[in-house]
């Protein structure tokens, strides 16, 4: 522990990239809430109990539905492995539910008075995991000469070339067969 009561960590020991460097597909899928784990110096006692294996800790089987279609789809993945109670990778910086004080009314204590150094060990671990996610992206941009195209706009000029990747969240995988449908009608009348 250090003078400020927060254990001191590595925050990139808590993302996991997989199949990162044998990417074959123009796809990189993220993960944001597929852990409940909790970083040293971080704890749910007493009365916050309630909250570990709920969706307020993680996303039920997330992460291992991500780690399969990776490997499945042959596609670079990255997974959180930290809860989204310590910090919600999947957030904007300047959200107000970046760190969550509140779960279905009541106060979560160990987010109800966040310092500086706590607030900079929960910024390590969401720059750790974005950095990956960047870094896993890119490498597959690199690797396979993708072209980029955002994963909810799909115009005639955005995929012209039959190379394109986007990125998809455990929670979107839903839209993965209109994607790819998309993509085809519009390559074709290209």
């Amino acid at each position: 522990m250090s003078d400020d009561g927060l254990a001191r960590f590595d925050a990139t020991a808590f993302v996991e990239a997989i199949a990162e460097a044998d990417v074959r597909a123009p796809l990189v899928l993220t993960c944001e809430h597929g852990s409940e784990a909790l970083p040293p110096g971080f704890s749910l006692d007493g009365e916050e109990a309630w909250l570990c294996g709920t969706h307020w800790a993680f996303d039920l089987g997330a992460a291992d539905l991500t780690r399969e279609l990776g490997a499945r789809l042959g596609a670079g993945a990255v997974v959180a492995g930290f809860s989204r109670l310590v910090v919600d990778p999947n957030r904007p910086l300047d959200s107000d539910t970046l760190v969550r004080t509140v779960a279905e009314g009541r106060v979560i204590a160990m987010n109800a008075r966040v310092d500086a150094a706590s607030m900079a060990s929960r910024l390590s671990l969401w720059r750790a995991y974005h950095g990956r996610s960047m870094r896993c992206f890119y490498r597959a941009v690199r690797r396979l000469r993708c072209r980029f195209t955002a994963s909810r706009r799909f115009t005639k000029g955005s995929v012209a070339s039959s190379r394109w990747a986007f990125s998809l969240t455990a929670k979107r995988l839903s839209r993965l067969s209109f994607m790819r449908g998309s993509a085809r009608r519009a390559s074709r009348r290209g």
